[in-house]
Formats: structure tokens, sequence, C-alpha cells
């Protein structure tokens, strides 16, 4: 039987379609029996008789394709539910095969055990999230829901899924016990419960345990490679997987400090285990983003990529099916200007783990940018939302789609919860949506922004940049043309979103030269979307009338169907 007609098969049993048929038959039958004797009874016209027969007849087809869409089961008929009195309203999930992964409270007597906890919960999220059967929540979303005081049928409203998994570590010494239990949240019930007790040592078997009881009470069934992942163990030393979970609470800090910090415990890792993929990713996320938040001087970016992506070679050498090493090399080849060769990265990652949220960010981010496959790139983007809805810039994560194409009202709605953040947070990302209100005609709101960058973070990159566009806006050319210190100009090289900012400001000054200049790095950064530049970007009305810009839209033509002729076959 070839592969895929015994694995519909199977399916067909496993969502109970066979159950449902033989008793809609057996209905039918009795029904239709009843239904010749009755109306042989009282003479009833055989036409009628007939009708009945053929709505029978017709609702056969219809059941079995409810008994797959819902896995009906005909002992166990569904229920409408009954709104709670004072409870929110709120509809699960239509893919029933969702779930959030709660942050695991604490309950060592060390309070510093937090890392490790939180560790444990990340791990079990990345376990589960490469299944593609399943929808789950990112690690982002995750862990805002740190210490909440919602109800679990309150969190699966929010989140739109049908399972929600909660649990507790507790570390003493080195006794371990880690309890967990899963949740359906449409009925509140409880589907298990469990208490594993071990010793430190024990902790990689006990993650498996209640990967594999989630799985099992989800009646999920695994491909191979989700099997093999669900139980291979990347770091086998405890010491070395400790040095890597206080590594990554570390990363997330995202200061030079905290990265110097957590480059010594990776080195720490390395040295006691030995080879290890998530050891080799974790370190060359470390010197990527020392280019990313710029913390280190720009003559430093080439070499410090150049190690990022020997690291990412380690990772895949160890572990080729490495999601976080084909992620680190897609965000290598971007900062590099290789659209394609990133794409192609990200897409490994994608189909190793689905909902990543980083993969699925970027995928859908550089198809909008390159002006390709936008019905694809808004696929993406639309999964990031659901996947990671409580990190505020992935949750309007259409934005991006909305700006390329020109719709900046449309992007300010989907970055309305983006910009509270920002402003309660005082972040310098706020320049990115002050460019977004003046691209939309609000050039006060725009301003306001870019004040508040000024007051909150005057010496970031950024906000250099919202210096030059501010005055830029307001008509003041000598200052925007002091706004950005030289120094800076060769760290703004290497971000395709500064260089296009950059090119912004000196086109609204009329600097057609710098302008131009900076519009060259942009497309070759990456953002060739030439609609955008020719139709949709308010900014560029002057430079469209110089000859230059239209030989920049043919490069950015040209290298966007390079782009597109080089997509890999996407059929997950």
């Amino acid at each position: 039987m070839a592969p895929r007609l015994s694995s519909f098969l199977a399916e067909l049993k496993r969502r109970k379609v066979y159950h449902v048929g033989a008793a809609y038959a057996a209905v039918a039958v009795g029904v239709s029996l009843a239904v010749a004797e009755l109306f042989g009874t009282f003479s009833a016209p055989e036409w009628a008789a007939k009708a009945i027969i053929v709505v029978i007849a017709l609702g056969f087809p219809i059941a079995l394709v409810l008994a797959w869409a819902y896995e009906v089961r005909p002992e166990e008929p569904r229920k409408a539910e009954e709104a709670t009195e004072g409870a929110p309203e709120f509809s699960f999930a239509l893919d029933r095969k969702s779930i959030v992964v709660l942050p695991f409270d604490n309950m060592s007597p060390d309070p510093g055990d937090a890392y490790f906890t939180d560790g444990l919960t990340e791990e079990i999220i990345t376990s589960l999230s490469h299944i593609h059967a399943l929808r789950v929540i990112s690690r982002n979303s995750a862990m805002v829901l740190k210490g909440t005081q919602k109800s679990t049928r309150a969190i699966a409203g929010e989140l739109d899924v049908k399972y929600v998994l909660e649990g507790s570590v507790r570390r003493a010494g080195d006794d371990l016990r880690i309890t967990a239990q899963l949740i359906d949240a449409a009925s509140d019930e409880h589907l298990w419960a469990e208490k594993y007790d071990g010793v430190l040592d024990d902790v990689f078997g006990m993650q498996e345990q209640v990967s594999r009881s989630i799985v099992d009470a989800m009646e999920l069934q695994l491909l191979p490679d989700e099997e093999r992942r669900l139980t291979e163990r990347s770091i086998e030393n405890l010491q070395a997987y400790e040095c890597y979970l206080r590594a990554k609470n570390e990363i997330w800090h995202l200061s030079e400090k905290s990265q110097d910090s957590a480059l010594d415990l990776i080195r720490r890792g390395l040295k006691i285990a030995g080879e290890s993929d998530l050891l080799y990713a974790a370190e060359g996320l470390i010197y990527f983003m020392h280019v990313d938040q710029v913390n280190r001087p720009p003559e430093t970016f080439a070499d410090l990529l150049n190690e990022a992506w020997t690291c990412a070679e380690k990772a895949l050498a160890v572990n080729p099916s490495s999601a976080p090493a084909h992620s680190l090399k897609g965000l290598i080849s971007q900062q590099r200007g290789n659209t394609r060769e990133a794409l192609r990265h990200f897409w490994g990652a994608h189909q190793i783990d689905p909902n990543n949220p980083e993969a699925l960010c970027l995928l859908g981010y550089w198809r909008a940018a390159a002006g390709v496959d936008l019905d694809r790139a808004r696929g993406f983007l639309e999964k990031l939302s659901i996947t990671d809805p409580l990190t505020p810039m992935n949750k309007g994560a259409l934005g991006w789609l909305h700006i390329y194409n020109g719709d900046f009202d449309a992007a300010l709605e989907a970055w309305r919860d983006w910009q509270r953040e920002c402003e309660t947070l005082k972040n310098p990302y706020r320049i990115w949506l002050a460019y977004l209100h003046a691209a939309n005609g609000n050039l006060d709101e725009a301003v306001r922004l870019v004040d508040l960058a000024i007051a909150d973070s005057p010496q970031h990159i950024l906000t250099a940049l919202g210096t030059l566009l501010k005055h830029a806006w307001l008509g003041e050319k000598e200052q925007a043309l002091e706004a950005v210190p030289e120094p800076f100009e060769e760290a703004l090289k290497w971000d395709d979103g500064w260089t296009l900012l950059m090119a912004v400001g000196y086109a609204v000054i009329e600097e057609t030269d710098r302008a131009l200049h900076w519009l060259d790095l942009t497309i070759e950064n990456g953002i060739t979307n030439v609609a955008f530049y020719q139709a949709h970007l308010p900014f560029f009305e002057g430079l469209r009338m110089d000859d230059r810009f239209q030989g920049l839209m043919e490069k950015a033509a040209t290298l966007s169907n390079l782009v597109l002729e080089s997509l890999p076959t996407e059929e997950a």
C-alpha cells in the first residue's frame, strides 16, 4: 500500500471516522425500515418515502466530513459550552491541537534556581515546537505569563489554544521533583497530572517523560523525525547543561556585559561536554548579537560574523537538524546582505521547528521587503501573530507587510500595542514608529516620538537617526546634516532599516547624492521591493525624477527576481 494511502487510512481510524460511518449506517438502516413500515401502514405517497431515503443518503458524506473535521465520536456527543456567569467571552481554537506551556513555578528553597526552572519550561516548549501537527505558543509569550493570576480558562481564551500545561520544579541539593498537569481548557478538566521524582542526573529523562505524556494525551501521531527529536539530547552532561541554561538567561538581557557573561558560560560548558550543537549555536548567537546590538566597534563586525558562521558550521556538523544553527546562518547571511541564502536557512529552521517565531518572522519579513511571494509572506506573519501573541511587535507582525504595500494606516493599527510598549519601556525603537507616522502624514506625532527618544536615549544610534529625520521633516537642513556622527555611519551600513532611514532623511532635505548612496546600500541589504520605492514611500518623490534612481530600481528588480527564483520548494 502506498505510504500516503496508508497514512490517510490511519488518520481516518484515529479520527473515529470509521465509527461514525458505522453508527450512521446502522441508524440509517433502522430509520429506512421504520419509514417503509409506517408509510405502508398509513398508505402514504411513495414519493414521500423516497424523499426521506434520499435525505438520509445525502447525510452520510456530510457526517463523515464532520467526523474528520471535529473528531466527533458517536459515543461522546459534543455539547455546547455554557458561558460561566461573569467569565469573559471567547471561542477556543478551531485547531484542537494547540497548547501553551505556562512557566513552571520555582518551588526550590533557593530562589536563584529560577533560571533552572525557566530553562526546563523553555526546553519543553522547544521539544513540542518540533511537532508539525501542534501549534505551540512561543517561549516569549509564555514567559509573559510568569506569575500570572489569570485563570487557565482565561489564558486559553486569550491565546486561542485548546490545552494548557502547568507545573512546578523543586530542586533541593541533588534531589529533583517535577510536577505537571495537562488541562483541556474548554472543559477545564485535567487530562493527566503526574509527579516525577529523581535526582538532577535524571532531568533529561524527566523532561522527555513530560513531553511524551503530552503527546500521548493529545493523541498526536509523530513523524519519524519528530519522534527522534522528542528523545534526542544535545547536551548529556548536567554541568554543561546548567552552563547552557544560565547562558541563555544572560543572552536575553541583551547588554554587552550580559553577552560576555553568557560567552564565559558557553565556553565552560564546551570544555565540560565537548561538542554540542546547542552550545555552538548559542556561542555563535552571542557573536552575532554584538553586531546586531552594536556592542562592538563597526570595524570588528566582519570578524564577529565570521566567528558566528564558524560556530553555526560546527553546530551543523554535530547535528544537521539543528534549528538554532540554521536560524543563526540565516541571521548572518542577511546581515551580510544575502537575502537568498538567508531565506534558505530560515526555511531550513522552519522545517525542523515549524513554530519557531524567529523563522516565521524573517521568512515573512524578507519576502515583503524583497517584494516577492507576498501571499506566502502573509501566511508566515499571520502564523507568527498567533504563536507569539503576547509579544506586541510579533502580534502586529502583519505591520511589515502593510508597510511594504504602502498601507501605513493599517501598519500603525497593527503596531498599536507595540507603540504602547515602546513608550512604556522608553524603547529607542520608537524611531521606527515616528518614521511610520510621518509616512502616514502625522508629523506632529512623529516629532513627539523622536523628542521622547532624545530625552530617554540620547546616545543610542537610533536616536541619532531620529534626530536626522526630525530636523529633515521640520526643514532644518543644517541641524539634520549634523545629526549623525561620522563614526555611527559605519555601523549604520550593516542594517537594512537603518540605511533606509538615512536615505529618507537625506531625500527630505534634498541631499540627492547622499540619499541615493544610502538607498543603494538599502537595496544591497535586501529591501528590493520596487513598488514600495516607486509608488508607496512619500519621501522619495524628489528622487524619482533622477535618472540614477531609475537605475537603482532596475538593480532592485534584478535582485528581487533572483530572490524569487531561488526560493526553496515549500511543501510543509
